[in-house]
């Protein structure tokens, strides 16, 4: 999908339409223009078909003025669903996200400049990969599962705000696969594992 100039919509849902394990997506190129979402951007699939969505080449403003708008990643009976904002000519702002679906909710922060201001719950069952761009956390309170999530080599992830809290049971990878990357807590920022920060 090709976008020719910026757009807004109250609401965006991006079905999935491949065949379970055909591993499609379905690609947003803004061409350098501006796309944005005012309440939700759903990302989401029948119980029989994949959805996968890669924003790239330009702006994805998901936000409001109260901090609601949402990316839901995967809802509730679902199938396999995956936001990739993975691309390095993207620069993504929303208020929250969520991922919640189990083994179906798959978020990979990638290449390119991520900015949340009202925090996401993660519940995928499997690391929450931090790849190589910036991602910063702005406000709310953060929380992932058990599996826990890795920042790797080349990625910088900052916390900052005192409004600002992530916390979880799973533990917390800062230099995966080897490599220099960068984990700022700032200005008040809470970081709470109730398991281990492994530092690589």
């Amino acid at each position: 999908i090709t976008w020719s100039g910026d757009g807004t919509n109250a609401n965006a849902h991006f079905w999935g339409h491949e065949v379970l394990g055909t591993d499609r997506d379905t690609r947003l190129d803004f061409g350098g223009n501006t796309y944005r979402v005012t309440n939700e951007l759903i990302v989401g699939a029948d119980s029989g078909h994949d959805a996968k969505v890669t924003p790239q080449n330009g702006r994805l403003v998901v936000t409001n003025a109260g901090r609601t708008a949402t990316v839901i990643v995967g809802p509730s009976g679902g199938g396999p669903a995956q936001f990739l904002p993975t691309h390095s000519g993207l620069d993504f702002e929303v208020d929250r996200i969520i991922a919640t679906n189990p083994g179906n909710s798959q978020i990979n922060f990638g290449a390119g400049t991520q900015t949340v201001w009202n925090g996401f719950t993660y519940g995928h069952g499997s690391w929450l990969p931090f790849s190589a761009g910036v991602c910063r956390f702005r406000g709310g309170t953060s929380t992932w599962d058990s599996a826990g999530w890795y920042l790797s080599y080349n990625g910088t992830l900052i916390v900052d705000g005192p409004s600002t809290h992530m916390g979880g049971p799973g533990y917390m990878y800062v230099g995966y696969g080897g490599g220099p990357s960068h984990f700022v807590v700032s200005n008040g920022a809470e970081v709470v594992s109730e398991g281990r920060l492994n530092l690589a």
